[in-house]
Parts: C-alpha cells; sequence; structure tokens
C-alpha cells in the first residue's frame, strides 16, 4: 500500500464568502455602473456617480483586507489571493482614479 496523506479540509466562513463577493464583484460592479451614470448623464467632476465610484472602490479593498482567504497566509485558495491586499489596494486606486478620469474625458465627446 503506498501512504496517503490526507490533507485537512479548509472551510471558508459565510462572512468570508461575503467579503469575497463584495471585493470581486460588488465593489467593481459599482466602479462599472457609476462610470456609465458619468457617460450617460455628462456628470461633472465630484458629483454622486464619482462618490458612488470612489465608494465602490474602497468597500472592494477594504472588503479584501477582510477576507480570511487573502490575509491567512497558511491558507491555498488558488490564484485568487496570489496578489497581496496592499497591492491590490494600490491597483484598485490607480484604476478607480483612470477610469474616472476616461469617463469623464469621453462623456462630452458622446453627446
Amino acid at each position: 500500500m503506498s501512504d496517503q496523506v490526507e490533507e485537512e479540509a479548509q472551510y471558508t466562513s459565510m462572512s468570508g464568502c461575503f467579503m469575497r463577493v463584495i471585493w470581486a464583484m460588488v465593489g467593481p460592479t459599482f466602479i462599472m455602473v457609476s462610470c456609465l451614470l458619468i457617460i450617460a448623464n455628462k456628470s461633472p467632476y465630484g458629483s454622486l456617480p464619482d462618490l458612488v465610484l470612489l465608494a465602490g472602490a474602497i468597500a472592494s479593498i477594504v472588503a479584501r483586507f477582510l477576507d480570511p482567504g487573502v490575509v491567512d497566509s497558511g491558507r491555498n485558495d488558488g490564484d485568487i489571493g496570489k496578489l497581496s491586499p496592499k497591492k491590490y489596494a494600490l491597483w484598485m486606486l490607480i484604476g478607480a482614479v483612470i477610469v474616472l478620469v476616461i469617463a469623464h474625458s469621453v462623456a462630452p465627446l458622446l453627446h
């Protein structure tokens, strides 16, 4: 017989799953919808869609820091947790600002 090593199952709590849904889907959806609102309404800088876009980015960053599958170094959740939360926060903020500027730049050209 061969020696089989039993791996201990790793389970994520319901709150951990909720955090992952927020940073992976809800935050980016808020950013996308805000960009569409900015373009459709030709909203000025500092308007409500801008605040919703930044709130979506910040909610996504906070949820990434609270996701136990990402911050626990002993877990192996595959590729989804490879990028550290600090790098994710940096890239999310840079991306959100770039998307915000592009949306405001494109809006006057489309109407």
